[in-house]
């Protein structure tokens, strides 16, 4: 889905993460589209960041979901955003250890980057956007799942495409994409695109 129009691209080829085993870890995959994302003023590429932002940084998130968590909610016309921070990562682990709380596959990994919004975040629909660094507009991550949006007491929690950058780079490397690649989330949820610039 791109720009404020969410325009559809088909994929030509997807390859997902070689350890996704129907489990929340390595929730990534990198599409090869049958054709390029025309440049506007609404689709850019974007960097990924040197390294995960230490815990009480600010990043952003963006995504098409749900304004309110409900079944029957309604999805916004327009892009949303809301501001987090990142969340310490033992923290986060901690907190999904609350089996009562959570389902059988919420086990926070070392491929994960949690966040805290404080009664905002992402919502259903969102799962496969972006979270990028305030600081200097770089990607961090993308949604992959919670138990609500916003949660007072669960962080949100993301893929971290900083550690899981070497296994971007192969596989857009292995399939021979030109100068950018696309990745998307691959749970179930997952519907959304974001361009890459990988060299």
């Amino acid at each position: 889905m791109i720009g404020r129009h969410r325009d559809v691209v088909m994929p030509n080829m997807l390859t997902d993460k070689t350890k996704y085993n129907g489990s929340e870890a390595n929730d990534i995959a990198v599409l090869v589209l049958s054709s390029p994302i025309p440049r506007t003023n609404c689709t850019e590429t974007i960097d990924f960041a040197s390294e995960t932002p230490q815990a009480g940084s600010w990043a952003l998130t963006t995504g098409w979901g749900q304004i309110v968590d409900s079944i029957n909610g309604f999805y916004p016309e327009t892009l949303k955003g809301a501001y987090v921070l990142i969340e310490d990562h033992e923290s986060c682990r901690k907190a999904y250890d609350k089996k009562w709380a959570c389902g059988p596959n919420t086990t926070v990994t070392n491929e994960m980057v949690c966040v805290h919004g404080k009664n905002q975040g992402p919502c259903r629909g969102d799962s496969g956007g972006p979270l990028v660094s305030i600081s200097d507009k770089q990607l961090i991550g993308i949604t992959s799942w919670s138990v609500h949006c916003g949660h007072p007491y669960f962080p949100d929690v993301f893929t971290d495409v900083i550690v899981l950058k070497d296994w971007i780079l192969r596989t857009r490397n292995s399939v021979h994409v030109p100068s950018t690649a696309f990745f998307m989330n691959v749970g179930a949820h997952g519907n959304y695109t974001d361009e890459l610039k990988v060299g």
